[in-house]
């Protein structure tokens, strides 16, 4: 039983970790990803005010 308890508890821990190491990735890479491609949209002008709309609406 002892055994059992400990493996459950290893497994919930290693899923909770992924959701939490997930959420911080994108924390720390998502602001980069959406740079990077407003920059890209600047320099081609294309769809700049299609991109600042979204960018309000995730603000």
């Amino acid at each position: 039983m002892e055994k059992n308890n400990s493996q459950s508890t290893k497994s919930s821990l290693t899923s909770s970790e992924r959701v939490l190491s997930v959420l911080f990735g994108f924390g720390l890479y998502g602001p980069q990803v959406y740079a990077k491609k407003y920059e890209s949209l600047k320099t081609k002008r294309i769809l700049q005010p299609d991109y600042e709309s979204i960018v309000r609406f995730l603000e």
